[in-house]
This record gives structure tokens, C-alpha cells and sequence, in this order.
């Protein structure tokens, strides 16, 4: 095997979780569109090899751009390998905010890149001036992911087309771009190094079929096609992800939603930790030194968050739920604290 891999943590995938109450991955807890899954009921062509051309129309008229800026990838993750592939060579330099979303250090570490960390503020608001800096002739590709996963902050418009002019190949990571309502899709036809990446995991609840796509400069999306899986997607993931997206309804209502139940939760858990608000569907809990302990007295209790102390000591990540796991996650803190 490559010495890079022995230096690299898989991803740990937590087994169980069906019969627990949910609030550590970020997925929507008001499942996926009624549409979708009338449509899937109904579903026929199990039997042939997946035809996107319908969906990437969609991508296309949804985002004003053309069929041939897209690439469709198994989720965001798949999005993320095959940009990395494709523009970061073994020991080139890779401009990383931190802390980042953790598939993006383990696929950069994996190609052998070199990684110029650039740690998020004290406030943990987005570094603008100190990656627009760090970016010199030796640099490959600029990593961001906007909103930031596990900062939850945005990147300001104005900080971030300059890192982009000046940059080389930048990927920008929009998992949770609803929550905040902008996305930077269409800035690649004035940008010919932007890479978009999103899924159908978040607003969409499609996280299970596991469908995501990179939007970039038709040149470039050629070249990714020659890395890229020809039927990395399914055909039943693609006709959901294609009925969800005409579905601006749901998408809309997941939306508001989650802004209501977030600030109901947030007050709440303000009795017990301080809380850091974000552009996405969770929050971040400064639990201190009792974290952990926190974390295990939850988990005791059938409720996952996600622990964050190896990136973001003393804090927990909470998924915003439904108001009745939300209020079931405060009753098991007041037992705990």
C-alpha cells in the first residue's frame, strides 16, 4: 500500500443509529419531498444503465448554466475526490481553511498533497485576508467549503472572489448553501477555476441515495470525465434528485422550518452551554472540559450528537431536529446537568 495511507484515520462510520434519535450527521429530519417518493413507487427501469440528461437539464435551467457544466458524483464526497483528483498532483501545495469538513484533509493527505492549514479566527469566522495571502505560484488549489462545516460561518462575497481571482483551482463546498440561501453556481461562467460542489443530502433529504454534483467550466468538466465513473449514480437517485428539485415547495418549508426550530433550540440549550449560531442546519455547544462527558451521558440516553474536541475543543455539534427531538435532547441535559 502507499506510505500515504498508513498515516490516515478512515472515516468512522457510526453502526446503530436506526432506532436513535439522530441529531449528529446533519440530515433532514423531515425526510424528502412526498413527490419523490410517489415517483419511486412507480419507478421502472431498474434494469439499464442510468441516462442523466434530463437531470443535468434541470442542474442546467436551475442554475442558468448549460448541461456541460455538470458532473453528477455519489454525494459531495465523490464531487470532492474527483476534483482532487483531477487538479492537485502528488506534492503540490493545497491552500485548507481549518478546521474543514474531514473528507477534504483525508483525500488531499491520500493524493500526497501538501497542506498549508490556515486556522479559522477565534470567533471562528472565516480567515479571508490570511488564505487570500497564503496563496502563491506554488499553490494548486484553494479548498473552502461555504457554509463552513464544523464552523457553520459564511465566507464574505467581496473576500471571496478575490481569493478566486487571484487563485489558482479553487473547490467551493455548498452542502449547506439553503440555509443561507445563495449559492455561487452561476459564478463559473465568469470563473473558469471555480469548482461548485453540492448534494441532495440537506434541504433535499436524499441523503440515502447518496447524489451530488460538481458544477465548473465546460473545459473542465470534460477533463473530469475522464476520471470520473461513467455510472457513478443511480437511475432511481437521479429521477429523485430530479423530482426534488422541481419540488421548491419542500425544499422551501425544510428551510423555514429549520430556522424556527434552530432558534427555539439555540435559547434552550443557552441554560445549559454557550451556543455559536451558523448558516446551517446545526449548531455548535460549548460544553468546556464536560463535553465528553456530556456526549456519553447523551448517547447513554439513545441521542447522538457528534463530538468535536479532536477539531473544536470543549464543543459539541447538534443537528437541529423536530420540535420533539429537540425538546427530548433539552430534557435528557436537564437530567445530565
Amino acid at each position: 500500500m502507499r506510505e500515504e495511507l498508513k498515516a490516515l484515520e478512515p472515516y468512522m462510520v457510526r453502526s446503530n443509529r436506526i432506532n436513535a434519535q439522530r441529531m449528529d450527521l446533519n440530515e433532514n429530519p423531515y425526510g424528502c419531498s412526498k413527490k419523490v417518493m410517489k415517483e419511486l413507487r412507480r419507478f421502472k427501469g431498474y434494469e439499464l444503465y442510468p441516462e442523466y440528461d434530463s437531470l443535468l437539464e434541470a442542474l442546467a435551467e436551475e442554475f442558468s448554466l448549460k448541461k456541460e457544466n455538470f458532473i453528477l458524483t455519489c454525494g459531495g464526497d465523490d464531487a470532492i475526490r474527483i476534483i482532487i483528483d483531477g487538479c492537485v498532483d502528488r506534492g503540490n501545495n493545497v491552500v485548507l481553511p481549518s478546521p474543514t469538513y474531514s473528507m477534504l484533509p483525508v483525500f488531499l493527505k491520500a493524493k500526497g498533497a501538501r497542506i498549508s492549514e490556515i486556522p479559522y479566527k477565534k470567533d471562528l469566522s472565516f480567515p479571508s485576508d490570511e488564505v487570500f495571502d497564503s496563496i502563491d505560484r506554488n499553490t494548486a488549489l484553494i479548498a473552502l467549503v461555504n457554509p463552513g462545516n464544523p464552523t457553520g460561518g459564511i465566507i464574505e462575497e467581496k473576500g471571496l472572489q478575490r481569493i478566486i481571482e487571484k487563485g489558482p483551482y479553487v473547490l467551493l463546498d455548498e452542502t449547506y448553501w439553503h440555509f443561507v440561501g445563495k449559492s455561487y453556481a452561476s459564478w463559473v461562467k465568469k470563473h473558469d477555476n471555480l469548482f461548485i460542489v453540492q448534494s441532495f443530502s440537506k434541504a433535499y433529504g436524499l441523503a440515502g441515495l447518496r447524489i451530488g454534483f460538481v458544477a465548473s467550466d465546460e473545459k473542465n468538466i470534460e477533463e473530469l470525465r475522464k476520471i470520473a465513473l461513467p455510472y457513478s449514480v443511480s437511475s432511481l437517485s437521479a429521477r429523485a434528485a430530479e423530482i426534488a428539485l422541481a419540488d421548491k415547495d419542500f425544499a422551501r418549508m425544510v428551510v423555514e422550518r429549520t430556522q424556527v426550530e434552530k432558534k427555539y433550540l439555540k435559547r434552550a440549550l443557552r441554560h445549559f452551554c454557550e451556543v455559536k449560531d451558523t448558516h446551517t442546519n446545526f449548531l455548535l455547544a460549548y460544553f468546556g472540559e464536560d463535553s465528553k462527558d456530556v456526549f456519553k451521558a447523551l448517547e447513554q440516553r439513545g441521542i447522538l450528537v457528534r463530538d468535536m474536541s479532536s477539531v473544536l475543543p470543549g464543543y459539541l455539534r447538534i443537528s437541529v431536529g423536530k420540535r420533539k427531538d429537540n425538546r427530548a435532547l433539552i430534557s435528557a441535559l436537564k437530567e445530565i446537568k
